[in-house]
C-alpha cells in the first residue's frame, strides 16, 4: 500500500497577513469582552451613572406651622452646599397656613422658591391660592419641570395626612383638601406620565402609605415613600434633613431609605428627650413601595378577593376584621388596615390566592420599617369601626376613586350585610354571662361565655369604674382588647393603672382617666387628655387654650413611667404634631368624674367609652399644674372605694352589648 501525505506551504506574505487577522480578532474580540462586561456591570445597578435631581417640596404649612413652626424648622434643616456638591436642587412651593415662623414666607401668597446659598429665595411670586386645589399642584409642578433640567424628578408632600381621603389641608381655605381623585388629576396636567415618570414620591404625613394611594401614582412615579401609621414632628427635629445625605449615584430605593433612616432618628431624637430609646416605644412605620408592581399587586388581591363569599364567610371576616390593628383610630376612625396581615389572616378561605397576594406584596414593598410585626408596608380600607355617617362619606369617597374596582365591590357586600344583619337581641341571646370572677392570680376580671356567644363575638374591650359613693361612677381606664382564653374573656389593669401628681407638692395627686392604646410585653402604652392654657401675655391675640393628648409609657421591667409626645387633639384629622407644653402657663388634666352609668334594675347604660372619648352625660372634673411640674406614677386601688369593670362585647354584626358591674376588690 503506497502512503500519500499532502503538505501545505504558505509564502511569509501569506504568514504576516494572517497573523495580523488572528492579532485583530483577538483585539476586537477583547474589546466586545469589556465592552459586555461593562454593560453587565451598568444594568446591574453596580455601575451607576452620576446623575442630577430636582426635589419639588409642596407644604401645606396649616396648623402645624401656624401653631409650632415645624414646617419652618424642617425647611431650615436643608444644607445648600450638600445639596449643591451632589446636583440636587430643592424647590419649594408653601401656603396654607395662618402663620410662619420664618422671614421669607408671607401667608398672604403661595409664591415658590428655590435653595440658594443664603436659605429659601423667592423666584415666582403669587398670590394666595387654595392648595388644596388640584390646579396649584399640576402649576408647580410644570413651573419646576419647565424650568429646572435634571435628570431625576421627585415630589414630596408635607402637610397632614388623610389616608384614602388624600392629604394637603390648607388651613386658610376651611381645610379644603386634595383628594386621590384630585392628586391624580393634578399629575394628569403635567409632563409627567407613563413614559415620563418622576422617580420618587414622599409622604412627610400621616396615613398615606396605602395601596389606594400607590394606585393613585403609580402611572406618574416609579417608587412611593409613605406611613401607614401617623407620623411625628416637633420645633426640634427636621425628617427633610435627609436631602442631606443623597449621593448622585444613589438608587431610589436608597433614597427612599435615607428618608425613613433621618425620620427613624429624628424620631428616637423624640423619645431620648423623654428618656426613651427604644423603637418599640412608639409606634411608627413607613415603607419604600415599588410602583411598577402595583397593578400586578391588584390584579391578584381582586382575584383572591372575587373568591370569597362574603354571605357565607362573613361571621370570620368580621372577627378577622375586628381584631386587626387599625391605624390612625385614636383622632378619628379612619378604618385603615395592614393589608398583608388582613390576606394572611383570611388566607384559609382560598389559600393559593391568598399566596399569590402576599408573594407579590413582598415583591412590592422593597423596604419596610415598623416598630411592630403587624405593619408590613401598605395599609387598605376597610370599613368597620367607623359610624355609620363617616362609613357612607368614605365609601361614597372610596367610589370616586379610580382603582380597585373588584376590592370595593367586596367592601361594600361586606358592609350591606352588617347592616342587615340581626341585631344584638338575636346575636346576643343570653347576655347573662354563666360565671364571672374575680382571680387576683390571673386577672383581675373574667366571664365565661357560651358557645354561641362565642361563635356571634367578634371583639371585646372593658372599662373599670370608681363608685364615688354618691350615685355616680368615675371611668379610670379603658382598656385594649380583652384576652380570650377558651371560652374565657379576661381583663387586668393590675400594674398599669396610672395617676398623676405634683413634683412640688407630693400630696397633691389625682387619678385620671386613662386609655390604653397598646400593650406588648415590655410597655403599656397610654394617652389621656388635657388643656394646654396661656393667659399671661399682654396681647389677648396671644392667649393660647388647646385641646391636646398626653402619650404616655410604661416600661413593665423598670416600673418607669414617663411622656413620650404631648399631641394636638383635633377631631376632623389627626394632627401629630408635637405640642410644646413650654410655651403655655399650665396644663389641666381631665377626669371624667360623675357619671351615672345604671339604670333601676342596676343594668349598665353608659357612659360610652370609644375612640378615645367618653360619651354621655356626666361631670368632668381637672387637675391643673405648671408645665414640668408634674409625674406619672402607679397607681393602686384606694380602699376608700369600690371599683367595678364592665365588658364591652361586639358582636359579628357590630351590635354592642354589655356585662354587669362585676366588683373588682
Amino acid at each position: 500500500m503506497n502512503e500519500q501525505s499532502t503538505v501545505i506551504t504558505y509564502n511569509n506574505n501569506q504568514q504576516k497577513s494572517n497573523s495580523k487577522t488572528i492579532l485583530y480578532l483577538i483585539i476586537i474580540g477583547l474589546l466586545l469582552v469589556i465592552i459586555g462586561v461593562a454593560g453587565i456591570l451598568l444594568f446591574s445597578g453596580e455601575t451607576k451613572k452620576a446623575q442630577s435631581r430636582t426635589i419639588m417640596i409642596y407644604m401645606v404649612g396649616s396648623n402645624l406651622e401656624s401653631r409650632s413652626g415645624i414646617a419652618s424648622a424642617e425647611l431650615a434643616a436643608i444644607d445648600y452646599q450638600k445639596a449643591k456638591e451632589q446636583n440636587v436642587n430643592v424647590v419649594l412651593i408653601a401656603g396654607g397656613a395662618k402663620k410662619w415662623y420664618n422671614d421669607y414666607i408671607d401667608k398672604s401668597e403661595t409664591s415658590i422658591f428655590e435653595l440658594g446659598e443664603n436659605g429659601f429665595t423667592k423666584v415666582k411670586q403669587q398670590d394666595k391660592k387654595n392648595m388644596g386645589k388640584p390646579e396649584t399642584l399640576s402649576d408647580f409642578i410644570n413651573y419646576v419641570y419647565d424650568n429646572y433640567k435634571t435628570d431625576k424628578y421627585d415630589l414630596l408632600f408635607w402637610n397632614h395626612g388623610g389616608a384614602i381621603g388624600g392629604s394637603e389641608y390648607d388651613e386658610l381655605s376651611g381645610d379644603d383638601n386634595l383628594s386621590l381623585t384630585e392628586l391624580n388629576n393634578a399629575l394628569k396636567d403635567t409632563k409627567f406620565n407613563k413614559d415620563n415618570k418622576l422617580e420618587l414620591i414622599f409622604f412627610r404625613t400621616c396615613l398615606n402609605g396605602s395601596i389606594e394611594v400607590a394606585n393613585t401614582f403609580k402611572d406618574y412615579a416609579d417608587y412611593l415613600v409613605s406611613s401607614e401609621e401617623i407620623t411625628y414632628g416637633t420645633p426640634e427635629t427636621s425628617e427633610l434633613k435627609f436631602i442631606n445625605e443623597i449621593q448622585t449615584k444613589d438608587t431610589a430605593k436608597e433614597i427612599g431609605k435615607k428618608f425613613i433612616t433621618t425620620y427613624r432618628a429624628e424620631l428616637n431624637q423624640m423619645k431620648e428627650n423623654s428618656g426613651y430609646e427604644d423603637d418599640e416605644s412608639v409606634y411608627s412605620t413607613y415603607s419604600v413601595v415599588d410602583l411598577s408592581k402595583v397593578d400586578q399587586l391588584t390584579e391578584s388581591l381582586t382575584d383572591f378577593i372575587s373568591s370569597i363569599d362574603v354571605t357565607e364567610n362573613f361571621a370570620e371576616i368580621s372577627k378577622v376584621r375586628a381584631n386587626l390593628l387599625q391605624y390612625g383610630s385614636v383622632s378619628v376612625t379612619y378604618d385603615m388596615i395592614d393589608l398583608y396581615n388582613f390576606v394572611d389572616e383570611l388566607k384559609g378561605i382560598s389559600p393559593e390566592k391568598a399566596k399569590k397576594v402576599l408573594n407579590t406584596f413582598e415583591n412590592t414593598v422593597v423596604y419596610n420599617w415598623a416598630t411592630d410585626s403587624r405593619s408590613r408596608g401598605l395599609s387598605i380600607y376597610f370599613p368597620y369601626k367607623g359610624s355609620n355617617t363617616v362609613k357612607q362619606q368614605y365609601i361614597k369617597m372610596y367610589n370616586e376613586f379610580d382603582g380597585l374596582s373588584g376590592y370595593k365591590d367586596f367592601i361594600q357586600l361586606f358592609n350591606n350585610t352588617k347592616l342587615s344583619g340581626p341585631n344584638k337581641k338575636v346575636s346576643f341571646s343570653n347576655m347573662d354571662v354563666n360565671k364571672s370572677s374575680t382571680d387576683k392570680q390571673e386577672s383581675d376580671f373574667a366571664i365565661e361565655l357560651t358557645d354561641e356567644q362565642m361563635n356571634n363575638l367578634a371583639s371585646a374591650q372593658y372599662v373599670v369604674y370608681r363608685d364615688n359613693k354618691d350615685g355616680y361612677y368615675r371611668p379610670i381606664y379603658s382598656g385594649g382588647t380583652a384576652k380570650i382564653n377558651g371560652n374565657k374573656l379576661e381583663a387586668t389593669i393590675k400594674n398599669k393603672q396610672l395617676k398623676v401628681k405634683s413634683t412640688n407638692d407630693e400630696s397633691d395627686e389625682m387619678i385620671i382617666t386613662m386609655f390604653e392604646q397598646s400593650e406588648t410585653e415590655k410597655y403599656v402604652t397610654y394617652y389621656t387628655l388635657v388643656q394646654l392654657q396661656k393667659f399671661s401675655t399682654e396681647s389677648i391675640s396671644d392667649w393660647k387654650h388647646d385641646s391636646a393628648m398626653i402619650n404616655i409609657i410604661f416600661d413593665k421591667e423598670t416600673k418607669k413611667v414617663d411622656v413620650i409626645s404631648t399631641v394636638y387633639n383635633d377631631d376632623d384629622y389627626p394632627t401629630a404634631a408635637i405640642a410644646n407644653v413650654s410655651d403655655y402657663d399650665s396644663v389641666a388634666f381631665s377626669a371624667a368624674s360623675g357619671w351615672t352609668i345604671l339604670d333601676d334594675d342596676g343594668n349598665y347604660v353608659g357612659p360610652i367609652v370609644e375612640n378615645g372619648r367618653v360619651k354621655g352625660d356626666g361631670i368632668v372634673t381637672g387637675w391643673e399644674e405648671k408645665p414640668g411640674n408634674y409625674e406619672f406614677e402607679l397607681a393602686q386601688f384606694d380602699n376608700e372605694y369600690d371599683y367595678y369593670c364592665v365588658f364591652i362585647l361586639t358582636d359579628v354584626y357590630g351590635n354592642k352589648a354589655y356585662t354587669k358591674l362585676v366588683k373588682m376588690n
